[in-house]
This record gives structure tokens, C-alpha cells and sequence, in this order.
């Protein structure tokens, strides 16, 4: 079942990658860094019951990047990056966050 997912989300997914303009990077900020415990504190206060398990500590970037706009337009867009600080597991996990509304 997992192959077969696998497979669904990168069918779905290569298209938007080809056909997709993607933007400049423009800047890239550390901002911190989360143990495990506090990022539990904030999932528990936003996910209650249903939150996962946090198990490594990670490391925060604010990075502000161009995008293309509902309109076609360039404009500024800004997020978070959250990756494993573990060794083991940095490389296939990263986690982008975007505030644009």
C-alpha cells in the first residue's frame, strides 16, 4: 500500500514540478531552534487530542522568497523551514510553513 501511495503523490506531484516557475530565494534567516518537548507544548495547543509525538529537536529558518500571485504577478512571499537536527533523519524531513494569505 505504501508503493502504491508513493507512486499516487509523485504522479500528482511531477507535473507542478515541470510545469511550475518557481521564484528567487531572497533572504534566509536562524531563528531557533525546538527541543522536542516544546514542540509538543505547541502541538497539544493547537492539535489537543490528536497531536503526534515529537521526537527531535529541530532547527527554524525564516526565508522570504518570489511566488507568482493569484493575479500572475511576482511578489514576496515569507515562510518557516523546520528540519531534524538528528542525523538520521535530517535529509528526508523538512517542513515549510507559509504565512501568505
Amino acid at each position: 500500500m505504501k508503493n502504491k501511495w508513493n507512486f499516487s503523490f509523485l504522479t500528482l506531484l511531477l507535473p507542478a514540478l515541470i510545469f511550475s516557475d518557481c521564484g528567487e530565494i531572497i533572504s534566509t534567516e536562524y531563528m531557533d531552534s525546538m527541543t522536542p518537548s516544546e514542540i509538543q507544548y505547541y502541538l497539544d495547543s493547537f492539535l489537543s487530542s490528536v497531536s503526534p509525538y515529537a521526537e527531535h529537536e529541530v532547527a527554524l529558518y525564516k526565508i522570504i522568497y518570489e511566488t507568482i500571485d493569484p493575479f500572475g504577478e511576482i511578489t514576496e512571499a515569507s515562510g518557516t523551514i523546520a528540519y531534524l537536527l538528528d542525523p538520521n533523519y535530517a535529509q528526508s524531513s523538512i517542513w515549510h510553513c507559509s504565512g501568505t494569505g
